[in-house]
């Protein structure tokens, strides 16, 4: 967890302190979703100590967060232990990161929010960018007998873009948050995700289930943004200067 990251989830903690949670959570008892003995726990657990399975199971089951709802301010009493899992590298919801935070953006939360609430949503994205795009270590790698390590960036990359879209961020901000990380990690993952970018209907976009139909305009910027010329000028030099085969190959898929 970086120093940054850290800071802003205790920042959380104490924004969104003011919410509390009743004895009986807005949630779906149903067979698919939440039991009642985890709705319980969920409860009656300390904020810090409830354990992912139990916020995913939340994040399964919550009702949907609609401006000035008792579940929008349920959600929020949550919030800053889904930023304290998730910057401690465990999403919160039983799909990975993808969609762990879609209730922020379907709570419109911009209009609705505190500004200072908007903030940290703000920071934390930027820092959740910057700790999950700077380090190629992050990611799952294996070695064949004999052979070069061959990395799987794909799910962790588009986890990341896809978390930060439907999460309702600020996209210009958290592409610039990428663009200023250092290479060639940085160059990696732009490499990586452009492997995603096709050419349809006269145009690039970035191809994710969780963007369409909602979220094709944000689809179509993440596209632009890995498909400029400067962004081919910094995998190309890191192709260059790599030492790594498993790199190389990631690298150089993406000079296209």
């Amino acid at each position: 967890m970086t120093v940054a990251i850290a800071e802003t989830v205790e920042r959380a903690y104490r924004v969104f302190a003011r919410y509390r949670v009743g004895k009986r959570l807005s949630v779906c008892n149903c067979p698919v979703c939440m039991t009642e003995e985890d709705a319980v726990l969920l409860a009656t657990t300390p904020l810090r100590e409830i354990p992912s399975r139990l916020i995913a199971e939340y994040t399964n089951s919550a009702h949907e967060t609609l401006p000035g709802s008792i579940e929008a301010d349920e959600f929020r009493y949550f919030l800053p232990r889904y930023l304290d899992l998730m910057a401690a590298g465990e999403a919160p919801c039983h799909m990975g990161f993808e969609i762990c935070l879609r209730r922020v953006e379907r709570s419109e939360f911009r209009k609705a929010w505190p500004a200072e609430e908007v903030a940290v949503i703000d920071d934390f994205l930027d820092a959740f960018t910057a700790q999950r795009f700077s380090d190629i270590a992050m990611t799952s790698w294996r070695r064949e007998p004999g052979g070069p390590k061959t990395y799987d960036l794909a799910a962790s990359t588009d986890d990341t873009l896809t978390c930060l879209v439907t999460a309702g961020c600020d996209l210009p901000r958290v592409l610039a948050v990428w663009n200023a990380l250092p290479d060639p990690a940085a160059a990696v993952r732009m490499a990586d995700a452009r492997g995603r970018v096709l050419w349809t209907a006269g145009r690039y976009i970035f191809q994710n289930a969780h963007l369409e139909p909602d979220f094709v305009d944000e689809a179509v910027a993440i596209a632009a943004f890995l498909t400029r010329p400067e962004v081919v000028d910094r995998i190309e030099t890191a192709f260059l200067a790599a030492t790594d085969e498993g790199l190389e190959q990631i690298l150089e898929k993406g000079i296209w």
